[in-house]
């Protein structure tokens, strides 16, 4: 009986994986109409295929052959646009009722199967430079609401902050604001001639902190982009302190899968620019044609976000959900 098992559990592997192109996209739901799009460009290309299977987030098509699979996503990818992903793939033959008893194929990996292999080194110093730009404009907003005059503010570097005084009464105010809202900083006083400097620093496990969440954010981004190319068992895993290793087993077209991980986006909320504000503090913004003042402050960044999702609001119109940490 366990011999006929194993013997059952292992037929998957005679069947042949098919030649397949993987089409999804970002931020909108796939449609009868795309499969429209698809099988249109298809016919009107005269490249053969299976037909066109999926759900309302990736499309599979399969092909008989590599080159009916390369002309298809050329024709493919004319008639969709730049807003959908087209991705070189394999896909299994096992009978639906081999896969419904869990009786799959082998993943073979990439010594056997072949796929890209990807090392990645995250940009710690920029990570470093936004959390202090953000401090340095929180700085500025409490000490502007407590009216304490300054001679200027300064970025030394990624990790440290400088506060110009004209005296050391106003910077011994400001250190005393500032000391409760800051607890990552370190405070220290210091004085050019006649200028009065309060230095801010970040400590060494703030900035490890912040070096263990990026990395952290850029390999949950780089699991979400991997999922797009509907990939077996990929890896995605830290390797040191700041590289992360991708490793896609059976991917054909390593360029278009470069172009989906480098799809990594920075999320940031801002508030309207006040009426009357300087033209060098906001970024205008243009939507469904109406025009915004973006002020240029973040008052927050992704980070924060602890869970999204898509609702309706009371009038029955379509609004989505951010919960904070």
């Amino acid at each position: 009986m366990i011999v006929l098992w194993g013997l059952l559990y292992s037929v998957p592997n005679l069947y042949p994986d098919d030649e397949a192109l993987q089409i999804t996209t970002e931020g909108l739901s796939l449609n009868s109409a795309d499969i429209e799009v698809v099988t249109t460009a298809l016919e009107a290309a005269q490249v053969e295929f299976f037909g066109v299977e999926g759900n309302d987030t990736n499309l599979l098509v399969r092909f008989d052959s590599v080159e009916d699979q390369l002309r298809a996503k050329t024709a493919i990818e004319d008639a969709l646009g730049a807003d959908y992903i087209v991705a070189l793939n394999l896909a299994p033959t096992t009978p639906n009722w081999m896969q419904a008893i869990g009786a799959g194929k082998m993943n073979l990996g990439l010594d056997l199967q072949g796929g890209v292999h990807f090392l990645m080194e995250v940009d710690m110093d920029a990570a470093l430079e936004r959390r202090m730009n953000d401090n340095l404009s929180n700085v500025r907003t409490i000490l502007r609401e407590e009216r304490i005059r300054t001679r200027g503010l300064n970025l030394i570097s990624n990790s440290h902050l400088e506060v110009r005084f004209a005296n050391a009464g106003e910077r011994s105010q400001a250190r005393s604001e500032l000391i409760d809202n800051f607890p990552e900083m370190l405070f220290q006083n210091r004085d050019v001639g006649d200028i009065f400097i309060l230095d801010m620093r970040m400590t060494a496990d703030t900035i490890l902190q912040v070096h263990r969440d990026t990395l952290q954010a850029n390999r949950t981004t780089l699991l979400n982009r991997v999922d797009a190319l509907g990939v077996a068992e990929p890896t995605v895993q830290q390797q040191g302190a700041n590289r992360i290793v991708v490793e896609l087993p059976g991917v054909q077209d390593p360029a278009q899968a470069i172009r989906i991980l480098q799809r990594i986006a920075t999320l940031e909320f801002h508030l309207e620019a006040e009426i009357g504000a300087t033209s060098l503090s906001y970024e205008p913004y243009e939507y469904q044609g109406l025009l915004v003042n973006v002020d240029n402050d973040v008052i927050l960044q992704g980070d924060r976000v602890s869970n999204v999702r898509s609702t309706l609001d009371q009038n029955g119109l379509p609004q989505v959900q951010i919960n904070l940490d």
